[in-house]
């Protein structure tokens, strides 16, 4: 039975040649879901979806789930919480998300922290398809992450990026505040509770020069808000920063909005044997993993 509570989400801009053909991932191990309330659940219809407001019925349905399940979906003492992915590269400063009371090294948690510790780097230092153009681009910008769940992945950037100014978000009270205890009084990182949907009612146009948002996207109630939120937010020459596992009418719906607002494209990665060499993840068909990073034109 569908939700009754209902809101149109912008309707699909045609048919498109460069959506590729669907691969899937599914997490192997921490219940159905990316994460509790920050990865949120997905209505089967992608032109309709639950009222995405945090007093809403998404919002009561999203801190529910958190409540009931967010203990059991991934390890209760990591910081980190994705997939991962295995590029072949050594990170900066491992110990910050290894070394960490009750994870044993080379353990499944272990692995967890530090291949979700490179998903992060990836996505900070490659700003186009080729690893070989990577180069500290967070440096000295303004990054917004959209659900930062624990927040590990945030202040491992803050360390190692560089960054300015990083705003670490979620939608879930009890994330922002665990993060807040977590993480205290780190120089330049700043936890926040906000709605990926309404970006732009907390944070003024053109204020970042970075949004990122890692294996969360595809559970959000409507990719096209979701891309138009970070598109206002963004300033010209920002970009937009993805990975997730993306079904076809997903990533179609992220393309035509891009294309719909004139940004660029710079990249369409699939991370899909990157995160197999992990194994904390399976990939089946469905869904393909991606990096996508799409640029607003200054």
């Amino acid at each position: 039975m569908r939700p009754q509570l209902l809101l149109r989400c912008g309707a699909a801009l045609g048919p498109r040649s460069r959506a590729p053909a669907a691969r899937a991932f599914a997490p192997s191990s921490w219940g159905l879901l990316g994460a509790a309330g920050s990865r949120g659940f997905a209505t089967e219809d992608g032109d309709r979806v639950l009222q995405a407001t945090p007093g809403g019925l998404w919002g009561r349905f999203v801190h529910w789930a958190y409540r009931t399940f967010g203990s059991s979906l991934y390890p209760p003492h990591n910081t980190i919480c994705n997939c991962g992915v295995d590029m072949g590269v050594l990170i900066p400063k491992p110990e910050l998300v290894t070394s960490i009371d009750k994870i044993e090294p080379k353990s499944r948690e272990w692995r967890m922290q530090l291949y979700g510790a490179a998903l992060y780097w990836h996505m900070a230092t490659v700003p186009g398809e080729r690893a070989s153009d990577a180069h500290d681009m967070l440096r000295d910008k303004d990054v917004l992450e959209v659900a930062c769940m624990r927040g590990g992945g945030a202040r491992y950037l803050v360390e190692v990026a560089g960054p300015k100014r990083y705003v670490a978000t979620d939608n879930v009270q009890e994330h922002i505040d665990k993060c807040k205890i977590s993480y205290p009084d780190v120089p330049g990182l700043e936890f926040e509770l906000a709605d990926a949907m309404r970006l732009q009612d907390i944070y003024p146009a053109e204020s970042f020069d970075f949004v990122l948002c890692v294996q969360a996207a595809a559970q959000f109630p409507c990719l096209r808000t979701f891309t138009r939120e970070a598109y206002h937010v963004l300033r010209p020459g920002g970009r937009l920063l993805l990975a997730d596992g993306f079904k076809r009418d997903d990533l179609k719906a992220i393309l035509d909005t891009v294309d719909e607002l004139g940004m660029v494209m710079d990249a369409q990665s699939d991370l899909s044997r990157a995160v197999h060499a992990v194994g904390l993840c399976s990939v089946p068909r469905g869904v393909t993993y991606l990096r996508l990073v799409a640029r607003k034109v200054a």
